[in-house]
């Protein structure tokens, strides 16, 4: 059994795996993976909320006495650019921007809205665990997203099933190499008790709204749409 501390940036490495595989393969992509890497990354600061409420993780470098750690950034890094063009990846399409529509800014700002408001809701007045309340809010938005661009139902729903096995992956390797990680980390009470390798189900479920809210999140904002879809908006538009 490998020391636990270095469970976390085990993580992040099968996370990389898949970050630097879909990175070298679709050359088109870049530009999104790290426009999205680089803005969920910032994501990492939410690791102060769910440190002592829903998990209590190791870091191999911990940022003073702030419950944050370099796995904390690291991990949301890989997980913006992977889940943001896992879809892309494996349907081989790439979207492009629509030259007539706009207002995806405001779709992505109403959503974002949306789903902060759910999350207060949920968390602050139902008090339910953090990961149910942040799942819901994920749900929300992946939701409001398809409500105003019901092109993107397909990806975001495929995203959320590829979310949720590449967790199943990720969770059975962690329990092989790591197997008190799922048994010393996570606070269980409020949770269901159904575990999955060790690990909370909610843990390894957790992982299809973040994939679904991920996958749209920059179609959304930058008005990228299929290239065939696109060339008749524009097309119509101009018309």
């Amino acid at each position: 059994m490998l020391p636990l501390k270095f469970a976390y940036i085990t993580g992040c490495l099968i996370a990389f795996v898949i970050w630097i595989t879909i990175f070298i393969k679709r050359k088109d992509l870049r530009a999104e993976m790290l426009m999205m890497s680089l803005g969920v990354s910032l994501l990492g600061l939410t690791e102060v909320l769910f440190w002592g409420s829903y998990w209590k993780p190791e870091f191999i470098l911990q940022f003073g006495e702030f419950k944050i750690g370099l796995e904390s950034f690291l991990i949301c890094f890989l997980y913006g650019g992977a889940f943001g063009a896992l879809y892309e990846l494996i349907t081989r399409k790439t979207p492009i921007r629509s030259k007539k529509l706009n207002g995806g800014r405001s779709i992505f700002l109403k959503s974002m809205i949306l789903g902060v408001v759910i999350l207060l809701i949920t968390y602050k007045l139902l008090h339910l665990n953090l990961v149910y309340a942040s799942a819901i809010s994920m749900f929300t938005i992946s939701i409001s997203f398809i409500y105003f661009r019901k092109d993107l139902w397909v990806s975001i729903v495929l995203s959320g099933v590829l979310g949720l096995l590449i967790a199943l992956i990720t969770y059975f390797i962690l329990n092989k190499l790591y197997p008190e990680m799922g048994i010393q980390w996570y606070i269980t009470d409020g949770l269901s008790g159904i575990k999955l390798f060790n690990f909370p189900i909610e843990e390894i479920l957790w992982h299809v709204p973040l994939a679904m809210v991920l996958s749209s999140m920059y179609e959304v904002i930058y008005n990228r749409w299929d290239r065939r879809l696109a060339h008749v908006i524009d097309k119509s538009a101009h018309n």
